[in-house]
């Protein structure tokens, strides 16, 4: 049974029996996603080819993205090797921490495993973090955990004010502001809504909250004047693609863009969550957690400040950018059920389970069935068939120079080259930090449209010259077409070719 509240009582000692048990329930759950990811295909998506490509550099930037994931991909590869193993592990033990964090959460200030265990399994009723993460996200789902971390520190604080406290706050502050930018927003209403609460105004008068502010500025700080250094180079074009085609649109389509993106979130929430709430628990009188009521001024907080960016400019957004904020409602409505009695325990545990195997299958699904639905995804591409067909027609790509213009072209060709010298266009600084050691260049692209191309795309004639300092003589396009995975009917197309220098205009 769940120990009751009592003065003497330490929510720091949490029962390890209990936690022990789902702990090991969520590793076998995080297992089965792995290890289906791994069967459904060895083609790397988007974000998985991203990480590849860039985790070949140690930088303090990588374009527009903070560093923390790529540093943490990095560390991955050296224990596992650089494969598709070590992009999926990673990824599902960040998902898995965030599931652990929620739990952790709402049993140390609830008390309640059975309440913690739902706030968990409520993660998996918000459609972006229950199926999208296992196709694509890396920094996102950094982010997503870093704010769960804040508000662990900034709570493990207030029950305890200490200068290791304070430090822990400084540290997990300037690693959440290296995970993804939009967390600075998040820290501002944390820091917004603490200043009006009375359980957390003493920590912001306390002098070691410098001590905080120090250490996440020393932490941050040289990404953020990289970031200055590098800003026409590497992020403006970046940021300038995001906003482009959106940027004359008015008010009214960045509050439409908002409302939808955050009902797409938060639908299937809201009404299993809402259901089971009015039909499977009921009041109890008991004591108001201040932690739940600050939660929710936090969460008002954010409303308010994503308003506040469409009347500043923003007109575009994605479910995922809103992962961040949105993980705290979960947490927000666990410490809501620790004030009532929970009836018909079974119904809230077999809509978990049904989640659970919901996200399963859909992940499947999706994939498999791309063809029925006629929605590809990028783990159909066929890239193991290329490189096969590739290898009948005696091209080596093995130890050659490539240059790419799509993060899933590079990462797919380093897995199968591993000793090949690779640049994407995209990226600066896959060209300045590998000098070519011949003008010999191959250009390798996929046909976005999914469509053979006869010409060398503009793009990638630009880079060339960038990288090699000449104006480029382009060879011969060649193309191989393959069936996607899982489909007879849709065709991939790869096209390659062959650049050198013309010495006469360098």
């Amino acid at each position: 049974m769940d120990r009751p509240y009592s003065p003497g009582y330490s929510p720091l000692k949490l029962s390890i029996r209990p936690v022990s048990i789902y702990l090991q329930l969520l590793l076998g759950y995080f297992l089965l996603h792995t290890l289906i990811r791994l069967w459904l295909s060895p083609t790397l998506t988007w974000d998985e080819a991203e990480q590849v490509h860039m985790s070949e550099f140690l930088l303090i930037s990588y374009n527009a993205q903070p560093p923390l994931y790529t540093w943490l991909q990095q560390a991955f590869f050296a224990l596992l090797g650089t494969n598709l193993l070590a992009v999926v592990v990673l990824n599902n033990l960040t998902l898995a921490a965030i599931h652990a964090l929620v739990f952790l959460l709402v049993y140390r200030i609830g008390k309640q495993r059975i309440t913690a265990f739902i706030a968990s399994g409520c993660v998996l009723f918000i459609p972006p973090l229950a199926v999208q993460p296992h196709q694509d996200l890396t920094h996102t789902l950094m982010a997503t955990l870093s704010t769960l971390m804040v508000v662990a520190s900034v709570l493990s604080l207030q029950e305890k004010p200490s200068t290791a406290r304070y430090t822990t706050l400084g540290l997990v502050i300037g690693l959440a502001l290296l995970s993804k930018h939009n967390i600075a927003m998040f820290l501002l209403l944390v820091l917004a809504t603490a200043a009006f609460s009375t359980r957390l105004q003493p920590l912001l008068r306390d002098r070691r909250l410098w001590l905080s502010v120090l250490i996440a500025l020393a932490i941050f700080l040289p990404h953020v004047i990289a970031v200055i250094v590098h800003w026409d180079t590497e992020v403006a074009p970046t940021l300038n693609k995001m906003a482009g085609r959106h940027q004359d649109a008015g008010i009214l389509m960045g509050l439409d863009q908002l409302q939808q993106r955050i009902f797409n979130s938060l639908w299937l929430f809201m009404i299993v969550a809402g259901l089971l709430y009015r039909f499977a628990s009921t009041p109890v009188a008991k004591e108001s957690l201040w932690q739940r009521h600050w939660l929710q001024h936090l969460l008002l907080a954010i409303l308010v400040g994503l308003l506040l960016l469409v009347f500043a400019g923003a007109r575009h957004f994605r479910e995922a950018w809103l992962l961040p904020f949105l993980v705290l409602i979960p947490v927000w409505f666990g410490l809501v059920l620790t004030q009532r009695r929970l009836n018909y325990q079974k119904l809230w545990f077999a809509a978990i389970t049904l989640a659970a195997l919901a996200s399963l299958t859909v992940v499947a699904a999706r994939v498999m069935q791309a063809d029925k639905l006629n929605k590809f995804y990028r783990v159909n591409y066929p890239y193991q068939a290329v490189i096969e067909t590739l290898a009948e027609r005696k091209v080596d790509f093995s130890e050659a120079q490539i240059l790419t213009r799509y993060d899933v072209d590079t990462g797919n060709l380093k897995l199968a080259y591993p000793q090949a010298t690779i640049g994407l266009t995209r990226f600066p600084a896959s060209l300045a930090r590998q000098p070519l050691t011949s003008d010999e260049v191959w250009l390798a692209w996929y046909g976005y449209e999914m469509e053979q191309e006869f010409e060398i795309p503009a793009t990638l004639k630009t880079g060339y010259q960038r990288w090699s300092g000449c104006q480029g003589n382009f060879g011969q396009v060649h193309a191989i077409q393959a069936p996607m995975l899982y489909s007879q009917s849709k065709a991939f197309w790869f096209h390659y070719a062959r650049a050198s220098a013309d010495k006469s205009r360098c």
